[in-house]
């Protein structure tokens, strides 16, 4: 029981830390295509009758810049970088043994999970385009969150049975 509770912790931590890095990737080649080099990045083009995908359009509008403290105007895209490279730092720092960063990775997740039917509202209602880069970030946003929860609740179960999560060693590869 011990023994499979532990894989499925070091399942999770992999899985927390892939699906942070694949987010922080996403938004790093998204902002750099965008607002880099002023283009639609790969599959953001398409016209699909009722909806139509272009991130181009989504990144120019006026909902996709926002005021920081001061007057100035950040893309979104900006922040989803600092926002996914913090996450994706603090999932590397939880399995190398800081456990209570996953707290923090929790709250990040949670604080961006309730902006997502805003946002996808202001692509379908106000520019009529959607994102695809910014649809697979928010499910990531949402993966991570669920992930994240699953491993607190593994945690606390080894502290049930007496195991120390930071005790646990690597598994060492045959």
């Amino acid at each position: 029981m011990v023994k499979a509770t532990i894989d499925t912790l070091r399942k999770l931590e992999a899985l927390l830390v892939i699906t942070n890095l694949i987010g922080w990737v996403i938004t790093l080649f998204y902002y750099y295509d965008v607002y880099t080099l002023g283009r639609n990045p790969l599959l953001c083009k398409a016209n699909l009758g009722v909806i139509v995908i272009n991130c181009a359009k989504v990144a120019q509008s006026p909902y996709a810049r926002v005021a920081l403290i001061g007057g100035v105007k950040v893309p979104i895209a900006l922040i989803a970088v600092a926002w996914f490279t913090t996450k994706a730092l603090l999932s590397i720092y939880y399995i190398l043994g800081m456990r209570r960063v996953l707290d923090i990775i929790i709250a990040l997740s949670a604080l961006g999970t309730p902006l997502i039917p805003y946002l996808i509202y202001i692509e379908l209602f106000k520019v009529h385009a959607i994102c695809t880069y910014c649809t697979f970030l928010q499910a990531f946003i949402i993966i991570t969150l669920i992930v994240a929860i699953e491993l607190k609740l593994v945690e606390k179960k080894l502290a049930q049975m007496s195991v120390s999560v930071t005790s646990l060693k690597v598994p060492k590869q045959p």
